[in-house]
């Protein structure tokens, strides 16, 4: 099917940060195809758009096949002396958390021919005991 490889370029001033997307073949995304010329690429504001985007991308390419879902366990060890609202840390890691696939090393899923999507739904977020 699709040896589909896509990255994100950091772009734009660290006032003004914009992100490009990429395939293995240096051609850049322009919101409904791919273009030669960097200039000619759909920038994104954040980092976390253009991992949509990427994801829309992929889904296009393999979204047909059937889909299996797993969850695994994410932990967040908050250590403060300040009292922090669950919406504060939502809110902060929403901005800092980065869940990656190294697709380039590794490919797009854990066999050929196949898609492994992640996400972190920080919605779902709740304190725990630690005892």
């Amino acid at each position: 099917m699709s040896d589909l490889v896509l990255s994100i370029i950091a772009t734009g001033t660290p006032q003004h940060p914009r992100f490009l997307i990429s395939d293995s073949s240096d051609r850049f995304w322009t919101n409904s195809d791919w273009a030669e010329h960097e200039s000619d690429g759909c920038l994104y504001v954040s980092v976390n758009g253009a991992g949509l985007a990427i994801q829309g991308i992929l889904l296009a390419e393999y979204g047909q096949k059937p889909m299996r879902r797993f969850v695994a366990p994410v932990y967040v060890d908050l250590y403060s002396e300040t009292d922090v609202t669950l919406d504060q840390i939502r809110e902060w890691l929403v901005r800092v958390a980065r869940l990656t696939v190294d697709a380039e090393q590794h490919g797009n899923g854990p066999v050929e021919d196949s898609l492994g999507l992640t996400m972190i739904d920080w919605s779902n977020l709740k304190e725990t005991n630690t005892d």
